[in-house]
């Protein structure tokens, strides 16, 4: 008999400034079709790709978030931190990275393990010589 384990995945949660809210609510009622008249307007001058280009990435990488924006509850603030952020659920996650990024945190990424590992002169000259020691202890 097999057994699967569901787990539950936790949503992300999306910091976003009050700014970055305001752009994407705005962009939002455009977008989506709740502005007539600005759909209009925005589709004759083709301002709704220059909007959606100067949204940040997370609104390409979680594509429900800027019908989030609309909703009474989709966006909520931290009085202790004072600070606006959504939660998204992990399914929504589209997933294309692009290359560039991807390059950019495989680059950190391994920084910052270099930094962690030791990497010191001293340290293999004692390595070398302790060594060097037990084997002529043992040979002896």
């Amino acid at each position: 008999m097999l057994v699967y384990d569901k787990k539950v995945k936790t949503p992300f949660r999306v910091d976003l400034t009050e700014e970055t809210v305001e752009r994407a609510r705005s962009v939002a009622r455009h977008t989506l079709g709740c502005d007539s008249a600005a759909v209009a307007r925005d589709a004759a001058s083709g301002d709704r790709e220059q909007e959606m280009a100067s949204l940040p990435r997370c609104f390409t990488l979680f594509p429900g978030l800027l019908a989030q924006m609309l909703l009474e509850d989709g966006v909520k603030f931290d009085p202790v931190k004072k600070e606006f952020y959504a939660l998204v659920d992990s399914q929504e996650f589209s997933g294309s990275v692009p290359t560039t990024t991807k390059i950019e945190v495989l680059q950190d990424n391994y920084k910052f393990l270099a930094e962690k590992q030791v990497f010191s002169a001293s340290f293999y000259d004692a390595s070398a010589c302790l060594f060097d020691s037990m084997l002529k202890t043992i040979r002896s």
